[in-house]
């Protein structure tokens, strides 16, 4: 099931999601008319996600102290399954969509 996550709570959502990440193996995919299709990182550990209001970023801290940096994200989706979250789909301003695709989804705990 498709949620959208509203800006306003981008920040704290991320914040939440990354304290469930254990070593978790992640592939990024940016598409877009004029780039294409391009696998930007093939199954790498991500460490964290964070958004900063301020410069209005979704930062994801990959291993080897790689980051993949996401400037003005406009709609973010998450997919999320009866074992966690699976996918998250970022569509930045310049109409991009960023495709952040667990190897195994990532058990979240529900409150």
């Amino acid at each position: 099931m498709s949620e959208l996550i509203k800006k306003q709570n981008y920040h704290v959502y991320f914040d939440d999601l990354s304290k469930f990440f254990e070593n978790d193996l992640v592939e990024i995919e940016v598409m877009g008319l004029k780039l294409g299709d391009q696998i930007e990182a093939d199954y790498v550990t991500l460490n964290g996600m964070t958004y900063e209001p301020k410069e209005d970023i979704l930062l994801l801290f990959l291993a080897d102290e790689l980051e993949h940096i996401i400037r003005k994200p406009v709609e973010i989706y998450v997919d999320e399954s009866e074992f966690g979250v699976d996918k998250i789909a970022i569509k930045c301003a310049q109409g991009h969509l960023h495709l952040v695709t667990f190897k195994h989804a990532v058990p979240v705990k529900k409150q």
